[in-house]
């Protein structure tokens, strides 16, 4: 049991509910459904690299020169899958179908250049490589790498580029083997890649020990180091290099894959025996920040009996100085290379440690060190705990002389009744794991025929697989989470006092962050996690701790999240958390870490209500669907709740309200629910305007309905009407007539789909008012048509109302007001109607004819002209011989109304005629006598501008408005005209109003009056 400090005090270490203590997520299966696996991260993947790692077969002399091979293994899970394997910067490119739940071996990768389009992907040396493999998937495979020849094989498990680290250390073996190397090599996933190198030993390429050198590197490239040869067989055990991913050009880290291995070694080797030799090893190598602190060990068995145990070497790696490491409790001693230590064992071993460590399973050289039956040297990297699995896929071989293939398995007691190896619950062997209580180890012994195989179960376990032969074996990690294993989440759903290693869905919880480092800074990013809310991220600047936890001898800082946060669905929930410490180990001193939160389906639950109208009482029956769940309240949908367990409740509006019931669990605090949509119907929303005016005598009265059923424009209503009175009516739109006017209260029913509701409105009597009785006065009996004919307003109605008037005046024309005038241009009978509207009640319209004359035309004749003393008979004429003729002035007249009579002015006169006929119509003409005087003519003047005689002065021609006078020169040309008279005289002008010469000029004047003849004679102007 772990004890840790929180705020003060000390609690132990939470276990959940099935008593097995956890300090990381519950993980669910990743690998037979990839889809199902959330961001978790593990060996499968869409994209992986690869390098071919140098093997003691590059080197030979012999007849088996370059006489390896290396293939993969594609392994998919529940869908099939594309895959392309290419070697980039040459044309060597293979790609491959493989179908859902299989394995297919590729073809060798390419070592040769003539025979492989010129690609060599080998790494035949120290130094810069770029061509190295490239595996693409469609959807996510596992990888496995094996490289097998004349008695040399090894194989690993790839990681995906998503799996990448910045910081790694090179594991490897002892070196024993002649013209052998330790190795390890990096390979870059991006371009602009610059990796630190720190060599724990001399390289043979001549780095130094311990002096760290720079390498850049384009995307897909890798670099090779190779240890020291020293005397003999022996050369530089390359464990403890430190590799560092370092800013490039572009100020960034960027990722890289690290494998370590040897072109051949052997440990504890027999010489001269031909069950004991050396073998190639190559295992990618874990990133250092998913290292673990707990692992638990199976050895291998033996080719004798699956049951016969061998002895197998482990080295357990550290990360830092100081880190202190347990073997079943007891602390080990002996660290070399300030790196490892290393013990061999021949049972389970639970190795624990102070800070993170790697643990390597070493297989030994056949019979080396007192191990039994065949095989030959394998590193395999085991997976710490905190990183197991319960589902994974994996291939076996019999390639390279094989002779027995097992499945080793660590897996706590409770899993074994769902285990499946192969779909089926047969194993070989299995006992209980010697160094930690309650977990067994599995034993199975696999087909020699190569095929893909399947373990999976409720709890997480650990295994190695392998095959043994003559002097020959591979192995590797079965599958594995590499997820960053610096923090570690612990939930508090907000109804409960306790801490879980999960929460479930709809559980509002608070999240305390447990890290190794003592951050600075920490953000959460929330907004890359779906189904989270509020998906927003948080960033804490100099957190304060809030607490420690030493768990399993390691310290853990735990910063807590003031903020609820609620899973909306179930599974596995990936929350990246960035965190910046000093201590962390990379050039930003920042690092991207996952905490995956497990998050579950939480209770059942049910219930019925019945829909009822809005207004209605609605009963909720609770119908419990989890024994262990309790319940908990009631959301109605429109805002409210209740903790009683069967409420009755009334909604006021109609609708449809999503009803939940909410349970609680008691042992986890966890939250089910159920929302199902309630359907309230609505009733009519009942709306109708009354009548503004109602007229009497008649009463009647229109009701205008607007009444609507909210949610459904189409539904179908009926309608009762009660007008007050008695009367009734069903009609959507009614009419009704009042007999009487006083108050009433005029009441509307509708019903729809069996709910109703009411409208009650009082009419009162002021809506009521009586019709105006029409009638309008003539100003006359008849009209002329150069008159103006009246028309006034007599109706009897109510003076105090407001009243409007629409006249028709029979001629298309209209008027408004109580009094309108109208001239009418024409003769004749014109029907005028008017319309009376007062207090809103409308008359009839009252109609009358109105007569309209013309007036008698009159023409008093043409201008008569006389002399003085002489008479003038006026010769008037008119259209109608009934007409009264009157003339003025009457005193110079004789027979003054009469059409034709005798004039006798002394002057010149104007007589006015005036004929009236019917309906006093009448209209007048004028005519002028003139009265003539002699005319005297001068025949000079002088129109020089001296003010004297300037004018042509004609006495006389004042009286002859009608004269015409005419000028010409000598040559008989017109130089001057004058029409109309003579009221302005002559001065000599032109008829273009220029100067006419001196001389004499012939002149013709005609008065056009009665006894005046033309007037002629010469002219003299003188200048």
């Amino acid at each position: 049991m772990s004890v840790f400090t929180h705020a003060g005090n000390n609690f132990t270490l939470m276990r959940n509910v099935r008593g097995v203590y956890q300090l990381t997520a519950l993980f669910f299966c990743f690998f037979l459904n990839f889809e199902g696996k959330a961001q978790n991260f593990s060996n499968t993947g869409k994209e992986f690299w690869v390098g071919y790692g140098t093997n003691s077969f590059f080197y030979t002399q012999d007849a088996n020169l370059n006489k390896q091979e290396m293939v993969l293994y594609l392994s998919t899970g529940d869908k099939p899958a594309k895959v392309t394997v290419s070697v980039p910067g040459t044309s060597w490119s293979k790609a491959y179908t493989v179908p859902a739940h299989s394995a297919i071996s590729t073809d060798p990768m390419p070592k040769n250049s003539a025979a492989d389009n010129g690609a060599d992907a080998r790494l035949t040396g120290e130094g810069l490589f770029q061509k190295n493999i490239h595996i693409v998937s469609d959807v996510p495979i596992g990888v496995f790498v094996h490289t097998y020849g004349n008695f040399s094989s090894g194989g690993t498990t790839l990681l995906p580029v998503e799996t990448y680290g910045y910081t790694y250390f090179s594991l490897n073996t002892s070196q024993d083997y002649t013209n052998s190397y330790s190795y390890f090599y990096v390979i870059a996933s991006e371009d602009n890649t610059v990796v630190r190198i720190t060599p724990s030993l001399a390289t043979k390429g001549g780095r130094a020990r311990n002096v760290p050198f720079d390498v850049t590197l384009k995307k897909g490239e890798s670099y090779n180091v190779l240890g020291a040869q020293q005397a003999g067989t022996i050369g530089n055990d390359m464990s403890g290099s430190k590799i560092q991913s370092v800013p490039g050009t572009d100020g960034r880290c960027h990722p890289v894959a690290v494998f370590s291995g040897s072109s051949r070694t052997g440990i504890c080797m027999l010489v001269f025996n031909d069950n004991s030799g050396g073998d190639f090893i190559m295992q990618q190598v874990f990133p250092a920040n998913a290292w673990g602190t707990q692992y638990l060990t199976a050895p291998t068995s033996t080719t004798l009996s699956t049951g016969l145990l061998n002895k197998n070497r482990f080295r357990v790696f550290i990360k830092q100085l100081g880190t202190r490491v347990f073997r079943n409790g007891v602390a080990l001693s002996g660290l070399q290379n300030n790196s490892y230590y290393e013990f061999e064992s021949m049972v389970g071993e639970n190795i624990t440690a102070t800070g993170p460590i790697m643990v390597a399973q070493l297989i030994l050289s056949g019979l080396g060190c007192g191990s039994l039956g065949a095989g030959d040297p394998e590193m395999i990297f085991l997976s710490p705990i905190e990183q197991a699995i319960n589902s994974v896929a994996f291939y076996s071989t019999s390639k390279e002389a094989i002779d027995k293939n097992y499945l080793t398995l660590v897996i706590p007691d409770n899993g074994l009744a769902s285990l499946r190896i192969d779909g089926g619950t047969a194993y070989d062997s299995v006992y209980a794991h010697p160094g930690l209580a309650g977990y067994k180890v599995v034993i199975k012994a696999l087909p020699l025929t190569p095929m893909q195989h399947t373990v999976a179960s409720d709890s997480g376990f650990t295994g190695i697989t392998y095959g043994l032969g003559r002097a020959e074996s591979y192995g590797y990690n079965i599958g594995s989470y590499v997820n960053n294993l610096a923090a570690i989440p612990e939930i508090k759903p907000d109804n409960s006092n306790e801490t879980y290693s999960y929460v479930c869905t709809k559980t509002p919880f608070h999240l305390s962050v447990k890290t190794i480092y003592q951050a600075t800074a920490i953000t959460l990013h929330f907004s890359r996690v779906t189904d989270i809310v509020p998906a927003t991220d948080v960033t804490i600047t100099n957190p304060v701790p809030s607490g420690t936890a030493v768990i399993k001898g390691k310290t853990y800082y735990i910063y807590d999240l003031p903020d609820s946060y609620t899973f909306t669905r179930g599974g596995e929930h990936v929350v990246p958390l960035s965190v910046t410490a000093p201590s962390i180990d990379n050039c930003s001193q920042s690092e991207i870490l996952n905490i995956t939160i497990p998050v579950h389906q939480g209770p059942g639950a049910d219930f019925t209500a019945p829909s009822v109208c809005e207004g209605e009482e609605v009963t909720f029956n609770y119908v419990p669907k989890s024994p262990d769940a309790g319940f908990s309240q009631w959301l109605f949908g429109d805002g409210t709740s209740s903790k009683v367990l069967t409420p009755v409740k009334k909604y006021d509006d109609g609708g449809t309200y999503q009803v939940t019931v909410q349970v609680v669990r008691d042992y986890d605090g966890c939250w089910g629910d159920t929302t199902k949509p309630l359907v309230i119907k609505p009733a009519p929303d009942v709306a109708f305007q009354l009548p503004a005016r109602i007229c009497m005598p008649g009463g009647e009265a229109t009701f205008t309905n607007s009444t609507t059923v909210p949610g459904n424009a189409n539904a179908a209503i009926s309608w009762r009407w009660q007008f007050g009175d008695d009367g009734m009516a069903t009609t959507k739109q009614p009419v009704y007539r009042y007999a009487a006017a006083r108050d009433y209260t005029v009441k509307l029913y509708a019903a729809s789909a069996g709910c109703a509701d009411s409208l009650s409105l009082p009419l009162p009597a002021s809506v009521f008012a009586n019709t105006p009785v029409p009638d309008f006065m003539l100003a006359d009996t008849a009209f002329c048509s150069n008159g103006a004919a009246g028309f006034t307003d007599n109706s009897t109605y109510d003076k105090t109302l407001p009243a409007t008037w629409a006249w028709q005046l029979g001629d298309g024309t209209t008027g408004t007001g109580s009094n309108v005038t109208k001239n009418y241009t024409q003769a004749g009978t014109y029907n005028v109607s008017m319309v009376i509207t007062a207090g809103g009640c409308t008359a009839e319209a009252v109609r009358k004819p109105v007569r309209v004359y013309n007036p008698p035309r009159v023409d008093a004749g043409a201008e008569v002209i006389i002399s003085a003393g002489e008479k003038a008979l006026l010769k008037a004429v008119v259209n109608e011989a009934d007409a009264k003729i009157a003339w003025s002035p009457a005193d110079q007249l004789t027979g003054g109304n009469t059409l034709q009579p005798v004039a006798t002015p002394m002057l010149d006169q104007l007589y006015y005629v005036t004929a009236t006929g019917k309906a006093g119509c009448s209209s007048k003409d004028s005519v002028w006598v003139r009265v003539y005087n002699d005319i005297r003519v001068p025949n000079v003047f002088t129109p020089n501008g001296d003010g004297i005689n300037d004018f042509w002065e004609i006495k006389g021609m004042q009286s002859y408005s009608r004269a015409t006078l005419d000028v010409y020169n000598r040559y008989g040309q017109l130089v001057y005209r004058k029409t109309g008279g003579y009221g302005t005289p002559w001065n000599g002008t032109g008829t273009g109003g220029n100067l006419l010469p001196a001389g004499t000029y012939y002149y013709v004047l005609q008065p056009n009056a009665n006894g005046y003849g033309k007037i002629t004679g010469p002219v003299t102007i003188i200048r």
